[in-house]
């Protein structure tokens, strides 16, 4: 007797057989890090952290400094690092077929000015200091002068990047004192909670 197949079984069969999937697993990689300042080691939030690659992207450190990329593809990338008043960091990795590689950045703040002494003599009681904005942000300068020896013009302000100020100290003619001191702190502007970013000591004398 002639056996017959029902016609669904064969599709059934041939269904399967076409979507036979591939014994290769796919493999992931990726890159990962912490971004700190390179003085005082703490974690730096808000760092723009970028990759350029096979794959390229860019997110921000959290607040414990940290960063990932992940689902990239093998390769040589380079990784760069920015926030506002610190050096652009620059490093490279190389990534494995499924490798997540390790890339920490430390960070080194901007200096904008050099501690420095100021010297007054007899026939001259003022002398100015120029503030450039060296950074790539806002920033306010402090002024706690020491009110009972100079005098300043300016006590705080704003200045832009790549701007100068001039802030002028003044001997006090009345109490005649030979030495004194003046803390300028630089502050983030862009900021709410008026964050440090350095403090100097100008020392005055006579």
């Amino acid at each position: 007797m002639k056996s017959t197949v029902p016609l669904f079984v064969l599709l059934f069969a041939l269904s399967i057989s076409s979507c036979s999937f591939d014994p290769i697993s796919i493999e992931t990689s990726g890159i990962y890090g912490n971004v700190y300042d390179v003085q005082t080691g703490q974690a730096l939030q808000g760092a723009q952290v970028s990759i350029n690659g096979p794959d390229a992207g860019s997110e921000l450190s959290d607040w414990n400094g940290n960063y990932r990329f992940e689902n990239i593809r093998e390769g040589n990338y380079s990784v760069t690092a920015q926030l506002g008043g610190y050096e652009i960091f620059r490093g490279d990795a190389i990534i494995a077929l499924g490798e997540y590689g390790q890339v920490n950045i430390p960070l080194e703040r901007i200096s904008m000015l050099s501690t420095q002494d100021v010297f007054f003599t007899s026939s001259n009681d003022e002398v100015d200091i120029v503030f450039t904005n060296l950074t790539n942000i806002d920033v306010e300068l402090e002024v706690e002068e020491d009110a009972a020896w100079i005098f300043t013009d300016y006590y705080r302000f704003d200045i832009q990047p790549g701007e100068s100020k001039i802030i002028t100290l003044k001997a006090n003619p009345i109490l005649g004192a030979n030495e004194a001191a003046v803390v300028v702190n630089v502050v983030n502007a862009e900021m709410f909670n008026d964050d440090i970013i350095e403090s100097y000591t100008i020392r005055v004398r006579r």
